[in-house]
């Protein structure tokens, strides 16, 4: 189902459906969220889930996501606005693509990058990271 959506779709696409279970929203090829089948394409693009990073370069894939030195955080998606946020502390809002921002600041040990996407709605990613960065 997926699949179909995704080849039917493109940047400038949108379409609303409202079914007796709930509403979907399909906007762009970037974006599409279902609650009735608990799917969302888009969100944050990297740091990706289970890599090393050595000073905002990609390494290698690992268990956990770690990174040493700052990291630029990049979001896709087709939202309008983009907020970053480190341990629910907004850090960050970017209303222009491509979505980003760079986290230098001094940070030892585990922490939770959260990014909210406004679209009409708002849709929320994580990522829980280990970071040494001084």
């Amino acid at each position: 189902y997926l699949r179909i959506i995704k080849e039917r779709t493109n940047e400038s696409y949108l379409e609303i459906i409202n079914g007796t279970d709930g509403e979907e929203r399909i906007e762009g090829h970037l974006w599409w969220y279902s609650p009735i089948l608990h799917i969302s394409v888009g969100g944050i693009k990297k740091p990706k889930d289970g890599f090393l990073y050595f000073f905002d370069k990609e390494i290698i894939p690992i268990r956990k996501t770690i990174i040493i030195g700052k990291i630029s955080i990049e979001v896709e998606c087709a939202a309008s606005k983009v907020e970053f946020y480190i341990d629910d502390e907004l850090k960050y809002v970017d209303e222009e693509k491509p979505y980003q921002w760079t986290w230098d600041e001094m940070a030892i040990g585990k922490h939770e990058i959260k990014v909210l996407m406004f679209d009409g709605n708002t849709r929320q990613d994580e990522r829980e990271v280990f970071i040494f960065n001084s």
